[in-house]
């Protein structure tokens, strides 16, 4: 069985408990108190910890010299079959990011995954990918009306 089936028999497992708390109604995730967000809030990675796949967590990588906080969406995320999707965030405003606005989504990317990767790992990974696909291989300077609502945003180290 692949990635993508063993990610999915997961997946039906975890939608099928989160099912029964909810005493059978299929709303599992239909607010704040539903029984998927109440798993993920429960399983969800201590703060800057790596999660494990399939976890909710926020964490901070280096990427080619940058800071980037990830945001790692757990197994009830948008798009988390197989791959739990992330957004990369600027820590650092001031300096070359992975885009001009300070943000990245990588909701949807299906990349194979080596056995033994970590999310991390698969984070590095990935944006190391886009930078060289999409930007030449380059960091960018962030706009500076980005950069101006980043620095009154992110406290100082």
């Amino acid at each position: 069985m692949g990635l993508a089936e063993r990610s999915q028999k997961i997946q039906d497992e975890a939608d099928e408990v989160a099912y029964k708390l909810n005493g059978g109604d299929a709303g599992i995730k239909a607010g704040p108190e539903a029984p998927c967000y109440v798993l993920e809030r429960a399983t969800h990675a201590d703060q800057g910890k790596v999660p494990l796949w399939g976890q909710t967590g926020e964490f901070t990588i280096t990427v080619r010299g940058a800071q980037v906080r990830i945001e790692m969406d757990g197994m009830f995320g948008i798009g988390a079959m197989p791959i739990p999707g992330f957004s990369a965030h600027v820590v650092a405003p001031d300096k070359p990011f992975i885009s001009e606005t300070g943000y990245r989504s990588f909701i949807g990317y299906q990349p194979s995954i080596p056995p033994g990767m970590t999310p991390d790992a698969f984070a590095v990974n990935l944006i190391e990918h886009y930078l060289d696909r999409e930007c030449k291989g380059k960091l960018r300077p962030l706009e500076p009306k980005y950069r101006e609502r980043f620095t009154a945003e992110v406290p100082a180290p």
